[in-house]
C-alpha cells in the first residue's frame, strides 16, 4: 500500500515580562520618525505612519520585491475582547504570530534563509521537535486543543475518525481560550481538513479567513473572508495569505488589546490538478530558482533501501522512486518554500514597522514532515524521522538570540505554550502537552519518551509508539513491532525488534506505549 498523494486521493515557564505599553511605544516611535523627517528634510516613507507600502522599506532592505496593495480583511461586527478577571493585563502581553508550512520537512529549512535568519539568528531553533501525528489534520487539531487525537477526536483527514467533523467541542480551541484572556485573535489559510464541505465561522476568532475551495491550488483559490468568500484567479496562495496577514497585522496593531495571528499557507503541499496530485505550485519569480539543488534524500543510506525484509509488509511492497522523481518534487517543494520565506520576512518587517516587533513572539513551524524517498516511501504520516521531525523556530521578548535547544518536544506543546505566553487558560479541555517556555528560555526541560501515531480512514489506529532522545518504538496494530537504535543506525535501516538483545528496551518502551495510550493531562508527560 503505497503513501502517496495517488493512494490518498482524501488527503492531498511564567507569563513574559511586562514592556512598555503599546501605545505609549508606538506615540515615540512616530514622534522620532517625524522630528527626523522634519530635521533632515528628506522625503522618506516614515515607518509606522501609512497602512502601505510602509513595510516595504524593511522588505527592500532584506532583498524583496514590491508587492500589490492588499486587500483589507472584512472585519465582522461582534464584541471586542475583554480583559480576563486577573492576571497580567492584555497590553501587557505578547502578541503570538504562529507561521505553519504544510508538509516541510526538517531538513528542508536549508532553503529558507530569512526564516533562519529572522526567527532562528534571532530567536531559538529546536532540533527535536515533532509532529506527534505526522498528517495534517490529526497535526493541526494538536495545535488548536493541546490535545492528542485520543482525547481531541481527530485521527485522520476524513473518513469516521477524520476530519473537521470528528473535532469533539470545536467551540473549546485555543482561539476561544485567548480571546477569553482579551487577546483579538485571527486565523488566515489551511484550516482543519473537511471544514470546507460545510464552512462556518468558528468560534473565538476575530477574523476567520480559512481557504474554502481549490484548497490545494496555487492559484484559482478562494478565501472564506469572515463569510463573504473571494476569490482570486491570479493571485499566488502563499503571497495572498502573507499580504492578508499582514493587513491583519496593521489593523490590531492600532490600540493597546494584544493579538494572536495564525497564519497558514499550503506550501510545499502538492498541489491538485485536473490530472491529479502534482508537485506544488510556483510563483514565476522561483520558476528558475534552486534548478541544481539536490534533495537531501538522494545522500540518504535510506533511500531506495535495499533490503526492506525488517520492514512491514507495507513498505516491501513499495516501488523504487526514480531520483529524478526525487529531483523535480525536491526542487518544486524548495520554489514554493522561496515564497513563504519571503512571507516570513514581510510579517517580521509589518511588525517592526508598526511598532509591535519588540511585543510578538513569532514561531515557525509545520503540521508534519515528508518522506522523499526514503525507505522508498513518498509521503508522510509514517513512523521514520523524516515524517516526524519538523521545523521549530521561534523570536520575541523573553527568548535569547542564535539558541539552539535539542530538548523533545512537539506540535501539542504548541497550545500550552502559547496559553503561558498569553497568561490564558483552557476552558474544559485537559491539555495533553505542556509549556515549552521554560525551555525556550532557559534550555534544558522536554520530554524523556514521546507518544507518536497515525491512522487511516476508517481504522482509528494505524501503528502508535513513542520516541525517545536514542530509541524509535512503533507498534501496528497488526502486532508487528519496529525499534530502531538511532544512536547506531540514525538512517533507520536495522529493525532491532527482534534481536534478542534489545529485548529488555522493547519491553520498556512497549510499557512505556501502554501507559500513553489512553493518556490525559500530567500523565502524558
Amino acid at each position: 500500500m503505497t503513501m502517496s498523494e495517488a493512494s490518498r486521493p482524501h488527503e492531498p515557564g511564567g507569563p513574559t515580562p511586562p514592556g512598555r505599553p503599546r501605545a505609549l511605544r508606538a506615540a515615540v516611535v512616530t514622534g522620532l520618525v517625524v522630528a527626523g523627517l522634519v530635521v533632515s528634510g528628506a522625503l522618506l516613507v516614515p515607518r509606522g505612519l501609512l497602512d502601505e507600502p510602509a513595510p516595504l522599506v524593511v522588505a527592500r532592505a532584506a532583498g524583496l520585491a514590491a508587492e500589490p496593495a492588499p486587500v483589507e480583511p472584512r472585519w465582522v461586527a461582534r464584541a471586542e475582547p475583554t480583559p480576563p478577571r486577573d492576571g497580567v493585563p492584555p497590553a501587557q502581553r505578547p502578541n503570538v504570530v504562529l507561521i505553519t508550512a504544510d508538509d516541510m520537512a526538517a531538513t528542508d529549512l536549508r532553503w529558507m534563509p530569512r526564516t533562519r535568519r529572522l526567527l532562528g539568528g534571532a530567536g531559538v531553533r529546536l532540533t527535536s521537535f515533532l509532529s506527534n501525528h505526522p498528517i495534517c489534520c490529526p497535526a493541526r487539531a494538536e495545535i488548536l486543543t493541546g490535545q492528542y487525537a485520543h482525547n481531541n477526536g481527530v485521527h485522520d483527514n476524513d473518513g469516521r475518525y477524520g476530519g473537521h467533523q470528528a473535532l469533539l467541542r470545536p467551540h473549546d480551541t485555543l482561539g476561544a481560550w485567548l480571546r477569553d484572556a482579551g487577546y483579538r485573535t485571527a486565523f488566515v489559510g489551511k484550516y482543519l481538513n473537511g471544514w470546507e464541505l460545510a464552512p462556518g465561522r468558528q468560534i473565538g476568532w476575530t477574523v476567520f479567513n480559512p481557504l474554502l475551495r481549490d484548497v490545494y491550488r496555487y492559484v484559482g483559490f478562494t478565501l472564506f473572508n469572515d463569510g463573504s468568500p473571494r476569490t482570486y484567479p491570479r493571485g499566488y496562495s502563499t503571497d495572498v495569505i502573507g499580504r492578508y496577514a499582514r493587513t491583519t497585522i496593521r489593523r490590531f496593531s492600532r490600540d493597546d488589546v494584544p493579538f494572536f495571528l495564525w497564519v497558514a499557507p499550503v506550501a510545499p503541499h502538492n498541489r491538485m490538478s485536473p490530472a491529479g496530485w502534482r508537485p506544488p505550485g510556483v510563483a514565476p519569480r522561483h520558476r528558475d530558482l534552486f534548478a541544481s539543488v539536490e534533495p537531501p534524500s538522494l545522500d540518504n543510506p535510506s533511500f531506495n533501501e535495499v533490503d526492506v525484509s525488517d520492514k512491514p509488509l507495507w513498505v516491501t511492497r513499495e516501488r523504487l522512486l526514480p531520483p529524478d522523481r526525487a529531483r523535480t518534487d525536491h526542487r518544486a517543494r524548495v520554489r514554493s518554500l522561496a515564497a513563504l520565506d519571503e512571507q516570513v520576512a514581510r510579517i517580521v518587517a509589518s511588525l517592526e514597522e508598526a511598532g509591535e516587533l519588540d511585543d510578538t513572539v513569532v514561531a515557525f513551524t509545520s503540521d508534519n514532515g515528508y518522506l522523499l524517498g526514503e525507505h522508498r516511501m513518498h509521503g508522510k504520516n509514517l513512523p521514520y524521522e523524516e515524517s516526524l521531525k519538523v521545523p521549530f523556530l521561534a523570536r520575541g521578548p523573553g527568548l535569547p538570540d542564535g539558541e539552539v535547544r535539542g530538548a523533545q518536544y512537539g506540535l501539542v506543546d504548541l497550545a500550552p505554550t502559547i496559553l503561558d505566553l498569553a497568561d490564558a487558560r483552557s476552558q474544559d479541555r485537559v491539555l495533553d502537552g505542556r509549556s515549552m517556555l521554560g525551555t525556550l528560555r532557559r534550555g534544558g526541560g522536554g520530554y524523556p519518551t514521546y507518544l507518536i501515531q497515525a491512522s487511516t480512514r476508517n481504522v482509528p489506529w494505524w501503528w502508535r509508539g513513542v520516541r525517545s532522545s536514542r530509541f524509535t518504538y512503533v507498534r501496528y496494530t497488526s502486532g508487528f513491532q519496529e525499534l530502531y537504535d538511532r544512536a547506531r543506525d540514525p538512517a533507520q535501516l536495522v529493525n532491532v525488534a527482534a534481536d534478542p538483545s534489545y529485548a529488555a528496551v522493547v519491553a520498556r518502551l512497549s510499557a512505556r506505549l501502554d501507559q500513553l495510550a489512553d493518556c490525559s493531562g500530567r500523565t502524558c508527560w
